[in-house]
């Protein structure tokens, strides 16, 4: 896959996650280690930058292992199932989910769409 947003390299999530997460959510009770934060963004291939950034603005607020958890029952609920080439295909059903996903998840914390 190539290197776009949506789906970002090894090394980009490791630095987004090393300097916009990890510094937040020390002070944060029952936080997921780096390693398991990690592993979590490489599940979600072809969707990086909507997990990172969800994972980003959760770690801003204060309730990081609310949304890591979330993020991990939608990838074993729903997402694992579809390919990553397909994740940002709309006629995908559950792209669409996806989507809806994501969009609920910046609701909830309070971010309005751009």
């Amino acid at each position: 896959m190539p290197n776009t947003f949506y789906n970002l390299n090894k090394q980009t999530i490791e630095k987004l996650v090393d300097k916009s997460i990890l510094p937040k959510i020390r002070s944060q009770e029952n936080v997921p280690t780096r390693e398991e934060i990690l592993l979590l963004m490489e599940e979600y291939k072809g969707r990086h930058g909507d997990a990172i950034s969800v994972m980003i603005y959760s770690a801003e607020r204060g309730i990081f292992r609310k949304y890591f958890d979330e993020l991990k029952d939608f990838l074993d609920k729903d997402l694992k199932f579809v390919r990553p080439e397909a994740r940002r295909i709309a006629c995908v059903p559950e792209a669409l989910r996806a989507e809806s996903f994501f969009l609920n998840c910046y609701k909830k914390m309070g971010i309005k769409p751009r």
